[in-house]
């Protein structure tokens, strides 16, 4: 590829004073930087190694990187990050190799990219759906260093630059794909910063006019009659600075460089409202070509750049709108300059390219503005039994000062805790005791905090074993759908109130267990006798026979060897709770017991199995022998 001659005052004169003897000072400047509230990791590298290119966040997530240069020259070569791979795929290459461009993402969808070395009067779209470039248009004149801003009615202004320091600014209309020239800046500069305000007028301050000093003038751009008007001047004159736009409206001017190629770490804030600047504090070191990106929440991130030492610092830091300060945060792995940082959908900030003196890097970064936390999950016993309670611990590592709750889940169903479970000190509890017999998957995840992300922990595998309870049953077993649990499991003699019919009594005692959030399911319920003991006795259950029917004592279930299995769904067969709204809805409540049925007067025997026919039998027996009729429990 035929290299591009760049001009020399391009490259500022502090660049020839590189002072190689200050690298052991410059170790202890990034070294000093190293704080641990943020976090960078490495990400996929660029295909091409490049600095001064250009990153435009696209509105499918990913994010395009186009033209820069490296020691060939100019490049052409685009390409596209994957937020969700971490990866960069090859994009069609530029119609024009360039760098120091603009590129800016139109409302259609599609990237302008204008000017540049190689390219100072072409202009030319991306097309994202079709991965194309096509020419657009002739900038009214050439330009490299400029600025380009989108309007709100969707045209771009593109103001400044070339090496002429320009004062001549012109609008692209997308709609026509045409350039046209409009009112001139008051000054002409190059390598000065543009921001568009909320009232829709463009703020351009500073830069400089021959690449030796920096301007301290500013000027607003009014879309509404295409001419600029001078507005309160800067405190300290300067070139390549950033701009970035705060919450409240305000915009934080900060680094660059200043007279006889001094790098400055003043920082300033513009007010719309009374078009004048006023001082906030200073960054920790000077910068230039650095990158000053808006974290959600509204704190900047100033990352890497020049600090006047050799190499570039890997240092970044953070500014809070709120006290007007600045914290250190987490270290770039690689030190670098000229660089892109691109904002993405999911908060983080993508670092691409840039230099590193000589080098130019491929090298990519992502910075976590909160801690990235990890969660394990943890349980008090595992097997479990059926009714018993676990206590379920989340721990979260390398977590901030975590603060909210943990949510827990059993087979991708939340699970009810006995305790709200927050986050006391870096660990969140839930006992639970209703998990269904049989194998579970468990997790539990955080929603995370202002300075903690999200976390989800890896799922546990767990099992509950059927239940023993004593003297009677060897073993119970509750089986059903997901998010169906047991509130309530135990076994007790009969009493009084069960009004067991008249002639039955339950040797092995009675059965009882509530479920909660079984909705509409059917649970399938075994239980382990010892062995011989159901010799003579009859599964029976308390409720509705059918759906609908009165509830009362009625045979259901059936016998193998020493165990009986039954079913029983909500509001159905054997549902003792019947509500479909409020607080008992999806309730289950089970009275079993294992009958034995004395003979009735007269010699009749007790009819082993009761099907309905058997009831109705039943009824005759009894109403000819003057037996008294069942009676329905008085309470459970």
């Amino acid at each position: 590829m035929p290299s591009t001659s760049h001009p020399a005052h391009f490259t500022p004169r502090w660049l020839l004073r590189m002072a190689w003897g200050l690298w052991a000072m410059a170790l202890l400047f990034v070294g000093a930087a190293h704080a641990q509230a943020g976090l960078w990791t490495a990400s996929g590298d660029l295909a091409t190694a490049r600095t001064r290119h250009t990153a435009t966040l696209l509105p499918n997530g990913k994010v395009l990187v186009a033209g820069g240069a490296d020691a060939s020259g100019d490049l052409p070569q685009a390409e596209l990050y994957d937020p969700a791979t971490g990866t960069w795929a090859p994009a069609a290459s530029m119609l024009a190799a360039r760098s120091l461009h603009t590129a800016t993402l139109l409302p259609n969808g599609k990237v302008l990219v204008a000017g540049g070395f190689g390219a100072v009067t072409q202009a030319e779209l991306y097309d994202p759906d079709a991965d194309t470039w096509t020419a657009t248009g002739s900038l009214t004149q050439g330009r490299l260093a400029h600025t380009a801003t989108l309007l709100v009615n969707g045209s771009v202004l593109v103001a400044g630059g070339t090496s002429s320091a320009s004062t001549s600014a012109e609008i692209y209309n997308p709609a026509t794909g045409t350039w046209t020239a409009t009112g001139s800046l008051g000054q002409g500069r190059f390598y000065h910063a543009a921001t568009l305000l909320p009232g829709g007028k463009v703020l351009v301050a500073g830069g400089t006019p021959n690449g030796d000093i920096g301007l301290t003038s500013a000027e607003l751009y009014d879309p509404a009659n295409g001419t600029w008007a001078a507005t309160g001047a800067l405190a300290t004159g300067r070139y390549g600075p950033t701009a970035t736009l705060l919450p409240n409206g305000t915009v934080l001017l900060l680094g660059g460089a200043g007279a006889s190629a001094t790098f400055l770490n003043a920082a300033e804030l513009y007010d719309p409202a009374t078009g004048t600047w006023a001082g906030t504090s200073a960054l920790p070191t000077p910068r230039l070509f650095h990158t000053a990106s808006l974290l959600p929440g509204g704190k900047v991130l100033v990352a890497s750049g020049q600090t006047d030492l050799v190499p570039p610092t890997s240092s970044a830091v953070v500014y809070d709108p709120a006290t007007g300060t600045w914290a250190a945060t987490g270290a770039l792995a690689q030190a670098r300059s000229d660089h892109t940082a691109t904002v993405l959908q999911s908060g983080m900030v993508l670092a691409a390219g840039g230099n590193n003196g000589a080098p130019y890097l491929a090298s990519t970064e992502l910075y976590h503005p909160t801690a990235q936390p990890t969660l394990a999950l943890a349980a008090s016993a595992n097997p479990s039994v059926l009714g018993a309670s676990v206590t379920l611990t989340a721990t979260l590592g390398s977590a901030s000062s975590p603060t909210g709750t943990v949510a827990f889940s059993a087979d991708g169903m939340p699970l009810t805790c006995a305790a709200p479970p927050a986050i006391s000190g870096s660990t969140a509890t839930c006992t639970v005791s209703g998990l269904l017999v049989g194998a579970h998957t468990l997790t539990a995840s955080y929603a995370g905090d202002a300075s903690n992300s999200p976390a989800t922990s890896a799922p546990l595998a767990h099992t509950v074993d059927k239940a023993s309870l004593g003297t009677g049953p060897t073993g119970v077993t509750v089986s059903g759908p997901p998010g169906c649990v047991v509130g309530s499991l135990a076994l007790a003699a009969a009493a009084p109130a069960d009004n067991l019919p008249a002639n039955a009594t339950a040797p092995l005692g009675v059965l009882r267990f509530t479920a909660t959030g079984c909705a509409g399911a059917t649970l399938t319920v075994t239980v382990d006798y010892p062995a011989g003991s159901l010799a003579g006795l009859t599964p029976y259950k308390f409720g509705p026979a059918s759906a609908g029917a009165t509830p009362d004592w009625f045979a259901h279930g059936g016998k193998t060897g020493d165990s009986v299995t039954y079913t029983v769904t909500d509001n159905g067969t054997g549902d003792n709770q019947s509500a479909t709204s409020g607080p008992n809805a999806g309730v289950i409540e089970d009275p079993h017991a294992m009958l034995l049925l004395a003979a009735p007067p007269g010699g009749a025997q007790a009819i082993p199995t009761l099907s309905g026919w058997g009831l109705a039998l039943l009824a005759a027996l009894l109403g000819l022998l003057g037996a008294r009729g069942w009676r329905r429990p008085l309470s459970l």
